[in-house]
């Protein structure tokens, strides 16, 4: 019997018969000393067996849950597996009293209620019997007691877990033991997937808070993806499977965030919702909307992929716009180190280059006859370097930046110099990643040597009414719609339009890449712009 601090009664469980069959009956009542007739337990989906006791209790970290670990009893019979299992002399001793004292084993179960009256019951064992060779199978064993205690980890740095504790050695010599069981909090049950994948989908539920944490343990190779979706199951716009990157992680509150809108879900509030979890070799065992404030900030340009929120208000706005007059330009070949200023916290240049002479600003007029001339323009050049180590110029986003171009606009034009002498294409690449990553591609611009533009989008797509002229410079345009996933295209005043991203679901920029695409490979840019229109 146990006070009940949500229903604000008392509650009492105890053992009764139903058919020659132990079970579990129940009455609630204000007053301690009265309670009415009990009734019989109801379970959802569990075979009549018996059990012998219940420890019903509130779960101290839910006390709207209520848990049981009852006992089951189990009796074989002498059957050839009873006849193996330990301590046969005693069992033997204790079967002249009963046959039952020798022949029955018991484990421990696991249930929980909302009401205290119809549970859920698991049917496999909460507890076995376990491996050992004596004091062990026997009739008695694994009775847990009532309560369960937060405790230390023994494993360093681990977050508390939860202490259980149950008998043990029951019949055997002149007392019982008693072990301690260690689970993680939360622990007892999970929805659990194999490296292959599963997935479930909640019932409509409101709720109140700001974000959705997760109890949770993946592999290193698996993850878990939310997906938020309205009652008829349709995916709410920015919190789709698509938009949550997968969760790696072994924690007891893990923030869900989404790749555009981040962890908030205020807006969300007071409206029914189902969520929709995906999982590989992963584990959650409960998750719980929490308040907002109490969501850990996570801010800072070296951590990829964590964006503010979108500013909804926020005006167009030039990201990047270089003519490159303002930089020191040397003629080719030179040793200095004549790159653009890098952005630091803002958005602007990226250069990335094995060699100090990869990525340079330079004069020659013409381009690469080392004679010096008054236009300057950018040279990004890949040798024999592998894909890591050549030039490479990026226009990275800052942060508030990148989040802007969510669902918007983004302009980029540019004077290029194609060199017929070039090995490979040149590239320009807007990616929703670190500039050094090409995972997640939107637009993807191609000009080979002999002067053929195409985009990419699972093989290399030519637009022979774009071909330009090589060793001339060209003037191309961008536009790219990061709703519809699509852009415009346009040199040397002819467009191609609709042309697909590189990627479907590809909503945001973080950079853009303007690069050789293989070895022994030159882009040249002048008059670099882009601008964006959120």
């Amino acid at each position: 019997m146990f006070w009940d601090p949500v229903a604000e009664v008392y509650r009492e469980y105890h053992r009764s018969f139903a058919d020659g069959v132990r079970g579990i009956m129940t009455a609630t009542s204000p007053d301690i000393l009265h309670f009415p007739e009990p009734q019989w337990l109801q379970y959802e989906d569990s075979p009549h067996e018996h059990l012998y006791t219940n420890q019903v209790q509130p779960y101290y970290r839910a006390p709207h849950v209520l848990m049981g670990f009852p006992m089951r009893y189990v009796d074989h019979g002498w059957t050839p597996a009873a006849v193996a299992l330990p301590g046969l002399d005693e069992r033997l001793i204790r079967a002249e009293s009963s046959r039952r004292y020798g022949t029955a084993v018991t484990d421990a179960l696991f249930m929980t209620s909302r009401d205290g009256l119809t549970f859920r019951r698991w049917r496999e064992a909460f507890i076995r019997p376990g491996p050992r060779t004596r004091e062990s199978w026997v009739y008695g064993d694994n009775f847990i007691f009532w309560g369960m205690v937060p405790t230390p980890s023994d494993t360093e740095d681990a977050p508390d877990e939860i202490s259980l504790y149950a008998t043990e050695g029951y019949w055997e010599g002149p007392g019982t033991s008693v072990r301690r069981y260690t689970i993680r909090a939360d622990g007892f049950v999970s929805a659990a997937a194999p490296a292959t994948g599963g997935e479930f989908v909640t019932k409509p539920i409101i709720f109140n808070g700001g974000c959705l944490a997760l109890n949770a343990e993946t592999s290193g190779a698996g993850g878990i993806r939310v997906e938020i979706q309205d009652p008829s199951g349709t995916p709410i716009p920015e919190y789709a499977l698509d938009d949550c990157r997968p969760i790696v992680c072994d924690s007891l509150r893990h923030i869900v965030r989404w790749q555009y809108v981040g962890a908030d879900l205020r807006e969300l509030a007071g409206q029914p919702v189902r969520l929709r979890f995906e999982l590989a070799d992963a584990d959650l065992y409960a998750y719980q909307f929490v308040p907002w404030d109490s969501v850990p900030e996570i801010t800072g340009i070296d951590l990829p992929g964590v964006m503010p929120r979108k500013n909804r208000d926020r005006e167009p706005f030039v990201a990047l716009e270089d003519d490159f007059e303002d930089v020191p330009a040397g003629v080719s070949p030179t040793e200095d180190d004549l790159d653009p200023t890098p952005c630091g916290d803002s958005s602007g240049w990226e250069i990335r280059e094995g060699s100090p002479d990869r990525v340079q600003v330079l004069c020659d007029a013409p381009v690469g006859s080392g004679e010096a001339g008054d236009l300057h323009y950018l040279k990004a050049e890949r040798r024999d370097e592998g894909h890591a180590d050549g030039g490479a110029a990026w226009c990275r986003f800052a942060p508030q930046d990148s989040a802007d171009t969510y669902l918007g606009v983004i302009e980029v034009s540019a004077r290029i110099f194609v060199s017929s002498t070039n090995h490979n294409r040149v590239d320009i690449d807007a990616l929703d990643n670190e500039p050094g990553s090409f995972e997640y591609r939107a637009f993807h611009v191609r000009i080979d040597p002999r002067g053929v533009v195409s985009y990419y989008r699972e093989q290399e797509n030519p637009l022979p009414e774009l071909a330009v002229e090589p060793d001339t410079w060209a003037k191309v345009a961008i536009r790219a719609d990061m709703d519809a996933c699509t852009f415009d295209l346009t040199i040397n005043g002819r467009t191609a339009t609709g042309l697909p991203f590189a990627h479907d679901q590809i909503h945001r920029v973080q950079c853009i890449a303007f690069a050789p695409n293989s070895r022994d490979t030159a882009i040249y840019l002048d008059d670099v712009r882009v601008r964006v229109i959120p």
